[in-house]
């Protein structure tokens, strides 16, 4: 007789096909924490330090709040402590060949992908690192410590200090690098920080992150991509996004789609692989995001939240998309660190890539569209560093990623990652004085001479005649200019005699210059590489036939030697007309070999409306040396020569504009450079500053007003000589790496061949 059999309701099961649960389970992360009784320190020169005294902090898990460990916060004894152990073991570390340094980075095996990303590089060129983590992520770090002595990492090569005080790491007068990820706000924090300290900074920042869906898209597929880019990770992800736009002939349809598809989410515990979306890592984000979201109700948009947030889960929102919203509401220029969306319709490619491109941020973006040919001219004029063709979200430890404008600069993955943690052989490292400067009053007024003390000026010259003065004019949009204020300045030689008078340009000059700028850029910036070649060799070649007028004015400069210096300038600025004019095809990018089916494309990119301030010491050399590179990768230039000899960049213009250079590429402005550097620094158009003054404090405020608005790339000298003259000073690969940006440009291959 059979055995009674158990009766199992598979008919109500099939009809419903629920998910069952299916957590991760929490064994083995329980035992690391209570092998170190779930208390740490800090983690400094491969030992854990708890020090006596210490305020303690709380890591609590994000879904119960139930407390996992307590860390510490550090303070400035903890942060020497872990400064000098990096120091220490730089000195070893720098001197293994890549090969021995590799084998170290070659036995982690770590999820913890955004502190790899960061880690990873700096260690392979080389340096020691010190990283004080968020307090939300603080023990996924303390992990990745843990597992780096178990490897056998040499001790002090890699450091933990916890805290929540990021600014006593950086400012420590030992810490020669330093890369921030947060939100903007973080960002212009520390940029202002660490402004004229000698620094280098690398900056990768939240921002809004435009998903396109063009009529042509497969709208399914589009879809699925949305949810995984606006909702993963609960929209946490520095490339989440937050913006959808939808072109008119299909919105409504997407849109339908898209609710459809969100209905189907998910929420509750993080850990259960069953559900779609977990809480936040910061209650106040939840916050945040209920008053956006209410705001934009009252201002009339509708919101869709289908999924109803679980009880007994803390710190969940759920999913939502907002219909309706004006591009003027909160809700669609604030960063919203959650899974919020906000869809907005469009009409062409044109406005599309306007709407998209209308934010001060710049990180990624998705393109969705079966038209390559729309697809592949969108990726090139979206102001983003990823890019994303109908997909969303992969990274790839060869592939670059980082920001745009507000979203900051600096690269992770790649080799570009590396340039922010390298340094030319023959530039030495910079400890600047750290001079205090006013900030408030740097260039907030003109100190021209407008009359210059000398006793006498010949104007009756040497013949019967007497001399004609030359009339200098400011050169923008493509022809001279007077300035708007009216007056000139005197130029002195070295021997007090007056030789000439420029004009004294100011605010308005510049703002005039940059206008130019901008509206000659995307022309110049789209012309093809061999195009901008032959006007820079022409430029060369007209510069020849005008020699002898520039060696005469570089003469008249006086001192010993003057006339051979002139020459060898003059020789030495064609020389790099030549150069630049070779490489105007040859930096254009590569395609990168990465785990993606299909075709990855790294772009050098031009920036923009690039500002460059002259040094004195080679008024024509120097001026020839900055401008060329810029316009050489389609950039255009807004350049302020020597201040002490700026005839030479002056009389420049007669070889720009018969070189058929179009007008508002090169733009030259004469003045009271802190004037025109404070206007350059703080104008929201130009996309980098390149400041070579003879002065700290110059960087030190070109660094500091880049923290606000655009957030501007910068490339300084603190005031230390630069030799142009010689070859790896004056042309080297480091004006090329500040004369472009790389956008990253994912195009996936569909599966033809089944097997």
């Amino acid at each position: 007789m059979a055995g009674a059999v158990a009766q199992f309701p598979f008919g109500s099961l099939l009809e419903t096909l629920d998910y069952g649960p299916a957590v991760e389970g929490e064994t083995v992360v329980g035992k690391w924490l209570d092998k170190h009784n779930r208390n740490f320190g800090h983690f400094i020169s491969g030992e854990w330090q708890r020090p006596v005294d210490r305020d303690n902090v709380l890591s609590k898990k994000p879904s119960t709040g139930e407390t996992l460990a307590t860390t510490i916060e550090a303070n400035e004894d903890d942060v020497q402590r872990a400064v000098l152990a990096a120091e220490e073991a730089y000195k070893k570390w720098r001197t293994l060949s890549p090969f021995s340094r590799a084998k170290y980075l070659y036995s982690w095996k770590s999820p913890l992908i955004q502190l790899a990303q960061r880690v990873a590089p700096a260690l392979a060129a080389g340096n020691s690192v010190v990283v004080m983590p968020s307090s939300h992520t603080c023990l996924s770090t303390l992990l990745f410590a843990d597992i780096c002595a178990q490897v056998g990492l040499p001790h002090g090569v890699f450091n933990v200090v916890t805290g929540s005080t990021p600014g006593l790491l950086a400012s420590h007068p030992s810490v020669d690098v330093v890369t921030l990820a947060g939100n903007t706000l973080e960002g212009r924090a520390m940029r202002q920080l660490i402004a004229g300290s000698g620094k280098k900074l690398s900056l990768a920042l939240s921002g809004h992150c435009p998903i396109l869906v063009f009529e042509e898209a497969d709208l399914d597929s589009a879809v699925e991509g949305i949810v995984e880019g606006a909702f993963s990770n609960s929209g946490q992800n520095t490339y989440s996004a937050s913006r959808l736009l939808v072109q008119e002939p299909v919105y409504t349809q997407l849109i339908e789609k898209l609710k459809a598809r969100m209905a189907k989410l998910t929420m509750g515990n993080n850990l259960d692989k069953n559900k779609d979306q977990g809480p936040l890592c910061d209650a106040g984000a939840v916050i945040r995001l209920g008053q956006l979201v209410q705001e934009a109700l009252a201002e009339g948009a509708q919101i869709f939240q289908p999924v109803a947030v679980p009880s007994g889960v803390h710190d969940c929102f759920p999913p939502t998309l907002i219909t309706g919203a004006q591009t003027s509401s909160q809700i669609y220029l604030e960063e919203p660190c959650g899974p919020v969306l906000v869809a907005v319709p469009f009409r062409t490619e044109k406005e599309a890539i306007t709407i998209a491109n209308h934010s001060v941020s710049g990180t990624a973006a998705g393109v969705w569209t079966e038209n390559i040919s729309v697809a592949m001219e969108v990726a090139s004029l979206l102001q983003v560093a990823t890019v994303w063709i109908n997909t969303y979200g992969l990274l790839d430890a060869a592939c670059e990623a980082g920001g745009y404008k507000a979203s900051g600069f600096g690269r992770t993955g790649g080799k570009e990652s590396l340039y922010s943690y390298m340094h030319p052989s023959w530039q030495p490292l910079v400890r600047t004085t750290n001079s205090e400067v006013d900030l408030d009053k740097f260039g907030a007024s003109s100190n021209s001479d407008l009359l210059p003390n000398v006793t006498s000026i010949d104007a009756l010259g040497t013949g019967d005649h007497p001399n004609i003065d030359k009339t200098y004019k400011l050169f923008y949009g493509g022809g001279q200019k007077r300035p708007d204020s009216g007056a000139t300045h005197a130029v002195v030689s070295s021997t007090g005699e007056v030789i000439g008078y420029v004009p004294d340009g100011g605010k308005k000059d510049i703002r005039n210059a940059v206008e130019a700028a901008l509206k000659s850029a995307p022309g110049w910036g789209r012309k093809d590489g061999h195009g901008r070649s032959q006007i820079l060799y022409y430029l060369a070649e007209n510069l020849l036939s005008r020699k002898a007028d520039f060696v005469s004015l570089l003469t008249s400069l006086g001192g010993e030697g003057s006339e051979e210096r002139a020459q060898a300038e003059v020789d030495l600025a064609m020389e790099r007309l030549f150069h630049w004019a070779a490489l105007c095809d040859k930096f254009g990018g590569t395609v990168q070999e990465s785990t993606l089916y299909g075709q990855t494309w790294r772009i050098h990119s031009p920036l923009g409306v690039i500002g460059i301030v002259c040094p004195d010491d080679f008024p024509f050399l120097g001026f020839i040396s900055l401008i060329a590179p810029a316009i050489a990768r389609g950039n255009t230039v807004v350049a302020v020569p020597s201040g002490q000899f700026p005839l030479a960049a002056l009389a420049f213009h007669q070889v720009l504009e018969t070189s058929d250079v179009p007008a508002g590429v090169v733009n030259i402005i004469t003045g009271d450079r802190k004037v025109l550097t404070r206007t350059l620094a703080q104008h929201q158009d130009v996309a980098s500053i390149w400041y070579f003054g003879a002065d700290e404090a110059g960087s030190t405020f070109v660094e500091a007003a880049s923290s606000g608005g655009n957030m501007k790339r910068t490339w300084v000298n603190y005031g230390r000589h630069r030799n142009f003259a010689i070859t790896q000073q004056g042309q080297g690969n480091d004006f090329l790496v500040e004369a472009t940006t790389v956008k990253t440009i994912w195009c996936p291959m569909g599966d033809i061949f089944a097997n």
